[in-house]
């Protein structure tokens, strides 16, 4: 049974692009997987807590206290239940929402989702995993060939590299402040991810 992990980083719980478009992947990914389990994070009805000095000390103690642990553990058990992920997040300030920042610090752990390599290199562990990142933007950075002022997808492809999943597909939905240009590019953004069922998945 085909397990995919979907997290909402919008904070718009209504009127969100990047998260319709979720819904419309998650449609296609079960009826493409009929049988499959859905995990779901809405990191704006339930926002992961940042790091404190507490934490990011128990994550390098053995034993680690168990209490100070269960959310970042819980994060962790579903990501490596998955066999994909979904990450609907916007653009903000040229980045990424702070929630998806802290869901992510949780969840890239020494020996966990990484570790050391000869050499002092680093190795992901969740090899044989994929990811797909839709991500909305009010601007169009793209043909405007401003895409060095998007922080956020670079970050995202680089991070999920770093922990082993090296297969990453983003759909990048841009100019969603002019509505008419938006509802044409989602238009295009679903047929993107109709095509990806098709041939990929």
């Amino acid at each position: 049974m085909k397990t995919l992990l979907r997290i909402d980083a919008s904070i718009r719980k209504a009127h969100s692009y990047s998260r319709e478009l979720a819904d419309y992947f998650q449609n296609q990914w079960q009826i493409r997987y009929p049988d499959s389990q859905i995990i779901y994070r809405d990191l704006a009805a339930e926002p992961v807590p940042h790091l404190n000095q507490q934490l990011t000390e128990a994550f390098f103690m053995n034993p680690a206290p168990p209490d100070v642990l269960a959310l970042s553990d819980t994060l962790l058990n579903e990501l490596q239940a998955a066999d994909a992920l979904l990450i609907s997040s916007p653009l903000y300030n040229l980045s990424l929402p702070s929630t998806l920042k802290s869901y992510i610090d949780h969840i890239v752990r020494i020996h966990k989702t990484f570790t050391y390599a000869e050499g002092g290199a680093f190795r992901g562990l969740l090899n044989g995993k994929e990811a797909f990142i839709i991500h909305a933007k009010g601007g169009l950075y793209r043909s405007l060939q401003l895409e060095q002022l998007d922080f956020q997808e670079g970050y995202l492809r680089t991070i999920l590299n770093f922990i082993g999943i090296e297969k990453v597909t983003v759909f990048p939905l841009e100019g969603t402040r002019n509505e008419a240009y938006a509802i044409k590019a989602m238009e295009e953004i679903r047929h993107a991810i109709m095509a990806c069922f098709q041939t990929n998945l």
